[in-house]
């Protein structure tokens, strides 16, 4: 162990949303994701009774080397805490002339027979899209 971590508090507990909050640089930014950190890294956990949904909540022991940030974060030696960005929406491109001219009811039928077959063998959500659009070429060549 080195020095710098012979001094580090080890019964110190936080929620993962405090954790969360202190933005500790190359760490996680939600709690979801300090949960599952926590989980894989396998770190000293409590339940504390709290008025939350589940009557309680879980604290954590972080290791030395996060603790060491912590303590940093709370001396004021790191910059601050990152914004967490809003996700942005994507950008969809105008509808072409080829793209405003869909056939409706071609569009229902290939959504509909692509559900079935999502139904009987389960896909992602980007082989369902290129099922549907294949389904749809087919039954608009057709008419």
């Amino acid at each position: 162990m080195s020095a710098n971590n012979s001094d580090v508090n080890s019964d110190v507990w936080f929620t993962v949303e405090q954790l969360a909050e202190m933005g500790l640089p190359g760490y996680p930014r939600t709690g979801r994701n300090w949960h599952n950190r926590a989980k894989a890294e396998a770190w000293k956990s409590r339940e504390v009774a709290s008025q939350g949904r589940t009557g309680y909540r879980t604290e954590y022991t972080p290791p030395p080397e996060v603790t060491v940030l912590i303590e940093a974060r709370q001396r004021g030696e790191l910059p601050p805490a990152a914004t967490v960005r809003q996700p942005v929406a994507p950008r969809v491109a105008p509808p072409t002339a080829h793209q405003s001219e869909l056939d409706p009811a071609s569009l229902r039928m290939a959504l509909i027979i692509t559900d079935d077959a999502a139904a009987a063998q389960p896909m992602t959500i980007e082989q369902r899209a290129d099922m549907a659009l294949s389904v749809y070429i087919r039954l608009s060549k057709k008419e």
